[in-house]
């Protein structure tokens, strides 16, 4: 199935495509500079944040790359596709932050670097699990079967 731009709802499709766009290249060159916004965070992004700007990248480039194909060619399994990469991406930058973790939290708490951590690992299940799911729906051709439908009980 491929959607036209010239609808009302393929329109909408590219506009949200083409600000995602803008706004994941905005994002990086801000993450990129974080030589001149890291010293006025007060020490809570260390230096060791420079070990996962490649992750983020990653994440980002995939991200900037899925919307550019998509704009040119919207197919269901193109958007499983790239939706199944942009996932994969993020759990890679998760696990990265995780591992190096440059984040000097211990003056707020040590209930604020567990909050942060167990969103971490929600993230990388989530991602997995959209990952997963988003390569089933393209082996099976676009959707999942419909689940069992469930016993009625008096």
């Amino acid at each position: 199935m491929t959607t036209s731009t010239s609808t009302p709802k393929g329109a909408a499709r590219g506009a949200t495509l083409v600000a995602t766009i803008v706004i994941t290249a905005v994002w990086m060159v801000v993450v990129n500079a974080q030589e001149a916004w890291r010293p006025l965070l007060g020490g809570l992004v260390t230096p060791a944040f420079t070990q996962v700007l490649w992750a983020i990248n990653l994440a980002c480039a995939v991200q900037l790359f899925a919307c550019a194909v998509l704009l040119v060619h919207e197919a269901r399994w193109l958007q499983r596709l790239t939706d199944a990469a942009n996932a994969a991406a993020a759990v890679v930058s998760a696990l990265v932050f995780w591992r190096v973790f440059p984040l000097e939290l211990s003056g707020w708490g040590a209930w604020v670097e567990v909050t942060v951590r167990v969103l971490l690992i929600l993230g990388v299940v989530g991602g997995s699990v959209g990952a997963v799911v988003n390569l089933a729906r393209l082996a099976l051709g676009g959707e999942l079967p419909p689940p069992a439908p469930r016993p009625s009980h008096p």
